[in-house]
């Protein structure tokens, strides 16, 4: 496997947004068609950082939480449902349940659903114990695709209508 090093990122830099240390790339622009007309998805990848920071939200109490869609969210309590208000669409967020507690960990929307293997009917999502965990991507401001779930040894992932 061939390594890309940060100098290789940063030399590939074709329009800088902060000097030498970030700007986008020279992947090109793509033609393609979704549904009935071309659309041109314009080609820069953003490169030339060593990682992004992401948002961490800790719940560390029952009590009810509202959660943005963004980042990564740790359910370090008691079983207890938390909320989300609407997914942002083209952003992602992890969930885990960290508590050792094997109840179910609930989280809801509050308007819209997630798109599982299940479908596109529930509206909320329970983590049955410490290492579940389940990864949403918003597609539109009501409805959020589960792009990865998974549960270690008894800890599983569940989805529901409330």
């Amino acid at each position: 496997m061939a390594s890309l090093t940060l100098q290789a990122l940063r030399t590939a830099i074709r329009t800088s947004l902060w000097g030498g240390r970030l700007g986008l790339d020279t992947t090109p622009d793509q033609n393609a068609t979704y549904g009935t007309g071309l659309t041109v998805m314009r080609g820069g990848l953003l490169a030339g950082m060593p990682g992004i920071r992401l948002p961490i939200q800790f719940v560390g109490t029952t009590a009810a939480s509202t959660l943005f869609f963004s980042g990564y969210v740790e359910l370090a309590t008691a079983p207890s449902t938390q909320t989300f208000n609407a997914p942002i669409p083209g952003a992602t967020v992890t969930i885990t349940q960290t508590g050792t507690s094997t109840g179910g960990m609930q989280v809801r929307l509050t308007n819209g659903n997630f798109n599982s293997s299940t479908g596109s009917s529930a509206n909320q999502i329970t983590l049955w114990g410490q290492g579940a965990s389940v990864t949403l991507l918003g597609l539109s401001t009501a409805l959020a695709a589960v792009i990865s779930g998974l549960g270690q040894t008894t800890a599983q992932v569940s989805y529901s209508t409330f």
